[in-house]
């Protein structure tokens, strides 16, 4: 090993060198979804094999027209994910106030006792800043408590050494449409353009400051949004779509946090 390596990697805490690492992927249940998410890892020698689902510590937007089950397919996936581990979460920040714990229990199969244990649920006075400070507090909370809620998984990363990763948490927004600063909520008149400018530009630094803070602490962070159609007053020249797989006619709002989705 090159004294350079060696030397930076002696003088950092184990786990904290900032390396990427060969990330732990959860199974969602749906196949489709999985496999095309999915990836080869190649383990030292001639081992390999498919880690499929969604990856430890990742951001997914939920896009789709009203009414489409969304937030019923995030919710149950994040059921999913979390079950199995003892100290595993779902947080659900419910901006829109659309569940209840009763929903919740239908959609994943959990007992009034698992909800108790793994389900926390906020639906009044969520704002941008208040999303972005719970999240802070999820990170630190696992940060203390990383020594205990640290588990070995049945996975090799490329070196052939077992995968470690904090026991799962997953947190639920719904939605980033209605997502807004303290400053414009409390606004007692609409301002237009103005607040929309506030708006996606709170958001998308409240974005970029927790990305980094999901891959840490292992938070899987599940976005629901949705699709707004636009009126062409000229049929003759259409809008370019906004990202794949919408029409030329659709968009999502907060398009400055995420473009690459």
């Amino acid at each position: 090993m090159g004294l350079l390596t060696k030397r930076y990697r002696e003088t950092r805490k184990k786990g904290d060198t900032g390396e990427a690492k060969t990330a732990y992927a959860f199974k969602t249940g749906i196949d489709l979804l999985d496999w095309s998410n999915g990836k080869l890892v190649n383990v030292r020698g001639d081992e390999s094999y498919y880690s499929v689902g969604i990856e430890e510590g990742t951001y997914c937007m939920f896009i789709g027209k009203s009414g489409t089950g969304k937030t019923s397919l995030a919710l149950q996936i994040a059921a999913r994910i979390v079950r199995d581990y003892e100290n595993g979460a779902v947080y659900l920040d419910d901006v829109e106030a659309a569940t209840s714990k009763t929903r919740f229990k239908a959609l994943s199969g959990w007992t009034d006792e698992m909800i108790e244990d793994k389900f926390i649920h906020r639906n009044v006075g969520i704002t941008a800043e208040s999303f972005y400070k719970n999240i802070r507090e999820v990170y630190n909370l696992k940060m203390e408590l990383k020594d205990q809620i640290t588990v070995t998984t049945d996975k090799l990363d490329e070196d052939g050494n077992p995968i470690e990763i904090l026991e799962p948490t997953v947190y639920v927004l719904d939605s980033l449409a209605v997502l807004v600063p303290e400053n414009v909520a409390e606004e007692d008149e609409l301002s237009g353009s103005m607040s929309q400018t506030a708006v996606a530009k709170t958001n998308s630094m409240i974005f970029q400051r927790i990305l980094p803070l999901l891959k840490k602490a292992n938070i899987i962070l599940f976005v629901i949004n949705h699709v707004n159609q636009k009126i062409d007053i000229n049929p003759m020249a259409k809008t370019k779509a906004q990202i794949n797989y919408l029409k030329q006619d659709e968009s999502i709002p907060g398009k400055q946090i995420c473009p690459a989705l």
